[in-house]
Protein backbone atom coordinates (compact mmCIF):
# COMPACT_ATOMS: atom_id res chain seq x y z
CA UNK A 1 0.00 0.00 0.00
CA UNK A 2 1.27 3.46 -0.88
CA UNK A 3 2.11 5.90 1.89
CA UNK A 4 1.17 9.59 1.93
CA UNK A 5 4.55 10.48 0.43
CA UNK A 6 4.37 7.73 -2.21
CA UNK A 7 0.88 8.16 -3.65
CA UNK A 8 1.68 6.29 -6.88
CA UNK A 9 3.30 3.32 -5.12
CA UNK A 10 6.68 3.81 -6.84
CA UNK A 11 8.54 2.27 -3.90
CA UNK A 12 7.04 -1.14 -4.70
CA UNK A 13 7.81 -1.04 -8.45
CA UNK A 14 10.58 -3.21 -9.86
CA UNK A 15 12.49 -0.24 -11.33
CA UNK A 16 13.20 1.08 -7.84
CA UNK A 17 14.10 -2.34 -6.45
CA UNK A 18 16.77 -2.60 -9.16
CA UNK A 19 17.88 1.01 -8.56
CA UNK A 20 18.37 0.37 -4.84
CA UNK A 21 20.43 -2.74 -5.55
CA UNK A 22 22.61 -0.97 -8.13
CA UNK A 23 23.29 2.30 -6.33
CA UNK A 24 26.97 2.89 -5.53
CA UNK A 25 27.95 2.33 -1.91
CA UNK A 26 30.86 4.78 -1.95
CA UNK A 27 29.02 7.93 -3.13
CA UNK A 28 30.78 10.92 -1.58
CA UNK A 29 28.54 13.68 -2.93
CA UNK A 30 25.05 14.23 -4.31
CA UNK A 31 24.16 12.51 -7.55
CA UNK A 32 21.00 13.18 -9.59
CA UNK A 33 20.47 9.70 -10.96
CA UNK A 34 16.66 9.87 -11.22
CA UNK A 35 15.00 12.25 -13.66
CA UNK A 36 11.52 12.74 -15.05
CA UNK A 37 10.46 14.26 -18.36
CA UNK A 38 6.72 14.52 -19.03
CA UNK A 39 5.44 11.01 -18.28
CA UNK A 40 8.78 9.17 -18.56
CA UNK A 41 10.94 8.36 -15.56
CA UNK A 42 14.68 7.73 -16.10
CA UNK A 43 16.92 5.98 -13.55
CA UNK A 44 20.69 5.46 -14.04
CA UNK A 45 21.89 1.93 -13.26
CA UNK A 46 25.54 2.42 -12.25
CA UNK A 47 26.28 -1.30 -11.96
CA UNK A 48 25.19 -2.19 -15.51
CA UNK A 49 25.92 1.25 -17.07
CA UNK A 50 22.44 1.61 -18.55
CA UNK A 51 19.28 3.65 -18.12
CA UNK A 52 16.04 2.20 -16.86
CA UNK A 53 12.97 3.98 -18.24
CA UNK A 54 9.31 3.71 -17.34
CA UNK A 55 6.12 5.51 -18.31
CA UNK A 56 4.98 6.39 -14.79
CA UNK A 57 1.48 7.49 -15.80
CA UNK A 58 0.76 4.18 -17.50
CA UNK A 59 2.32 2.27 -14.59
CA UNK A 60 0.22 4.19 -12.06
CA UNK A 61 -2.99 3.45 -13.97
CA UNK A 62 -2.22 -0.26 -14.50
CA UNK A 63 -2.12 -2.96 -11.89
CA UNK A 64 1.11 -3.47 -9.99
CA UNK A 65 3.98 -4.99 -12.01
CA UNK A 66 1.96 -5.40 -15.22
CA UNK A 67 4.02 -2.66 -16.87
CA UNK A 68 7.75 -3.37 -16.68
CA UNK A 69 10.56 -0.86 -17.02
CA UNK A 70 12.69 -0.77 -20.16
CA UNK A 71 16.48 -0.90 -20.27
CA UNK A 72 18.18 1.63 -22.56
CA UNK A 73 21.75 0.53 -23.28
CA UNK A 74 24.20 3.14 -24.64
CA UNK A 75 25.88 1.93 -27.85
CA UNK A 76 29.28 3.22 -26.71
CA UNK A 77 30.36 2.97 -23.06
CA UNK A 78 31.04 5.92 -20.78
CA UNK A 79 34.54 6.11 -19.33
CA UNK A 80 33.46 8.42 -16.52
CA UNK A 81 31.24 8.28 -13.46
CA UNK A 82 27.71 9.46 -14.26
CA UNK A 83 26.48 11.98 -11.70
CA UNK A 84 23.53 13.59 -13.45
CA UNK A 85 20.86 12.75 -16.02
CA UNK A 86 19.43 15.60 -18.11
CA UNK A 87 16.62 15.06 -20.64
CA UNK A 88 16.22 17.46 -23.57
CA UNK A 89 13.18 19.73 -23.66
CA UNK A 90 11.56 17.76 -26.48
CA UNK A 91 12.42 14.36 -24.95
CA UNK A 92 14.47 13.02 -27.87
CA UNK A 93 17.89 13.12 -26.18
CA UNK A 94 19.24 12.34 -22.74
CA UNK A 95 22.55 13.69 -21.43
CA UNK A 96 24.68 11.70 -19.00
CA UNK A 97 27.03 14.09 -17.22
CA UNK A 98 29.96 13.51 -14.92
CA UNK A 99 33.11 15.31 -13.78
CA UNK A 100 35.17 13.91 -16.67
CA UNK A 101 32.71 13.66 -19.53
CA UNK A 102 29.31 14.03 -21.14
CA UNK A 103 27.44 11.52 -23.29
CA UNK A 104 24.36 12.30 -25.34
CA UNK A 105 21.97 9.40 -25.84
CA UNK A 106 19.46 9.50 -28.69
CA UNK A 107 16.20 8.10 -27.36
CA UNK A 108 14.13 5.81 -29.60
CA UNK A 109 10.61 6.61 -30.74
CA UNK A 110 7.66 5.94 -28.48
CA UNK A 111 4.53 4.16 -29.65
CA UNK A 112 2.00 1.61 -28.51
CA UNK A 113 -0.85 1.64 -26.02
CA UNK A 114 1.40 2.44 -23.03
CA UNK A 115 3.58 5.08 -24.73
CA UNK A 116 6.76 3.07 -24.24
CA UNK A 117 9.88 3.09 -26.38
CA UNK A 118 9.66 0.79 -29.41
CA UNK A 119 6.28 -0.55 -28.26
CA UNK A 120 7.59 -1.90 -24.95
CA UNK A 121 10.71 -3.77 -26.06
CA UNK A 122 12.58 -4.82 -22.89
CA UNK A 123 16.18 -3.93 -23.91
CA UNK A 124 17.03 -1.26 -26.48
CA UNK A 125 20.48 -0.24 -27.71
CA UNK A 126 20.59 3.54 -28.19
CA UNK A 127 22.90 5.63 -30.37
CA UNK A 128 25.39 7.52 -28.19
CA UNK A 129 27.55 10.58 -28.80
CA UNK A 130 30.49 10.98 -26.39
CA UNK A 131 32.24 14.32 -25.98
CA UNK A 132 36.02 14.14 -26.02
CA UNK A 133 37.54 13.44 -22.64
CA UNK A 134 40.33 16.00 -23.09
CA UNK A 135 37.74 18.82 -22.89
CA UNK A 136 37.22 18.03 -19.20
CA UNK A 137 40.82 17.82 -17.95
Amino acid sequence: MASKTDSYGFNDMSIFHVARDCSPDDARHTQNLVESKDDMLFVWNAKNCCIMAMNWRAAASKKKDTLKHQTLIPASPQNFTVEKILPSTDGTFLALAGPKGVSIIELPRRWGPNGQYQNGKECIICRTYNLDEHLFT
